[in-house]
């Protein structure tokens, strides 16, 4: 299915970036609207005690062990984001970038 998205958001990009603008704002809204509803409806019902987000704790790690485990997650999530811009920048300089990438 994501491949699905990708492909037809290629096809939607070759008709020109304002209309490809357009339908990727509508699909983020439409994709972020539910998620909002999730957050934020049970905390107006009463259903969540805020109690339980206090203290912050990482599972099985104390001390210095959760700070460790936080900062490697930290790394991967960086890690991958910063993979993905690079390829995203620069592929888009090359002059032949199908040639050259591929």
């Amino acid at each position: 299915m994501g491949a699905a998205i990708i492909l037809s958001l290629l096809w939607l990009n070759h008709f020109g970036i304002k209309e490809s603008a357009w339908v990727q704002l509508v699909l983020g809204v439409c994709s972020l609207v539910p998620l909002a509803l999730l957050i934020v409806v049970p905390i107006f019902q009463g259903k969540i005690d805020l109690n339980n987000f206090s203290p912050f704790a990482v599972p099985n790690a104390e001390g210095w062990g959760a700070f460790k485990l936080i900062c490697a997650g930290l790394v991967v999530a960086a890690w991958s984001a910063y993979a993905f811009e690079t390829s995203v920048v620069y592929t888009a300089e090359f002059k032949n970038a199908q040639r050259d990438v591929g």
